[in-house]
């Protein structure tokens, strides 16, 4: 499947879904940010070879849909139940989604990143889509990873660079002024959504529907919800917004796979600007794209990405650890 190939397709799948399932997004224009992102991972791997893959973090598994053509096998693994701590949707969508898109032959796992339950080499491609900066336990999902790996298949992953790091103090203010005017409406409960009930052979619960209930927000509660202001909170799962900040450094990423049994064979940035000012239609955002890219070719400017693609093969002669 050439580049251009896989393009297309990933055009078609996007507009199926905008036309069949369009109120599974996670968030407004979630699809068209999903098909740019892996267009734009197939810049750097086209994914031809892969025959089975497995995506981490799936969410509600439209990426996993827009490779899925041409696969003999496709499993989507992401955490059950719906939680803001672990950014994780309720997995039941990722399967309506697939169903609604005439994919029932993909698979859908209830599984973490650092304990898949799969057999060794099980898988030619294992990727995901910003999701690694989530995981608590980063080294062990990449042992993970590089256990269900066959030989010679590769790992894929998405990662935000420093670049968009360094933009968070700027965003900060504005997500603290949404907050705030959230708390002067009144709260309202989490209705639940319309999905199918878990099969028998999915053993965790269903999460519990409670209403929020908001704190009155005091001076005490602002600084121990942001101890660190006016810098940011980690955006993932780090110990403090300076040593997030460092790790999404490309040379930090690499450094991360190379330490555990990876050659990295490739980091690349996926955009040089925030891909929000893609989304549109118009013929001004699909010259800014095309200009992007272009930017993002230049060797020389590949440190000031916004995002980066790490494409990289487990190391020859290692053992996984289990």
């Amino acid at each position: 499947m050439m580049a251009a190939d896989l393009t297309e397709r990933i055009a078609a799948t996007r507009a199926r879904a905008e036309r069949l399932v369009p109120h599974l997004q996670t968030w407004p224009m979630h699809f068209r940010r999903r098909a740019l992102e892996m267009v734009t991972i197939a810049r750097e791997h086209d994914f031809a070879s892969a025959r089975r893959t497995l995506e981490l973090g799936c969410g509600n598994a439209f990426a996993s849909a827009l490779i899925a053509d041409g696969r003999e096998q496709v499993v989507a693994t992401d955490l059950y139940q719906e939680s803001v701590d672990t950014h994780s949707v309720d997995l039941r969508k990722a399967r309506q989604l697939l169903d609604g898109l005439d994919l029932g032959w993909c698979d859908v796992a209830a599984a973490s990143g650092d304990a898949l339950p799969f057999a060794n080499g099980a898988f030619d491609l294992v990727f995901s889509l910003f999701v690694l900066e989530h995981v608590p336990d980063r080294a062990a999902c990449l042992e993970e990873v590089r256990r269900v790996l066959a030989a010679g298949g590769l790992a894929v992953h998405a990662v935000p660079g420093t670049m968009w790091a360094a933009a968070a103090p700027f965003r900060f203010p504005f997500y603290l002024v949404r907050r705030v005017l959230a708390r002067l409406g009144p709260a309202r409960p989490h209705a639940p959504s319309p999905l199918a009930q878990p099969s028998s052979t999915e053993s965790s619960p269903l999460p519990e529907i409670r209403s929020e209930v908001l704190e009155p927000m005091t001076w005490a509660l602002f600084r121990r919800r942001y101890p660190a202001f006016p810098l940011p909170p980690p955006h993932g799962s780090y110990k403090s917004y300076v040593e997030e900040l460092l790790a999404y450094r490309p040379s930090a990423w690499i450094a991360l796979f190379e330490g555990h049994g990876f050659d990295v064979v490739g980091c690349a940035p996926l955009t040089m600007v925030s891909p929000e000012l893609f989304l549109s239609e118009s013929a001004w955002a699909r010259w800014l794209f095309r200009c992007d890219q272009w930017l993002a070719r230049r060797r020389w400017l590949r440190m000031f990405g916004q995002f980066f693609v790490v494409i990289a093969r487990p190391r020859v002669g290692e053992v996984p650890c289990r």
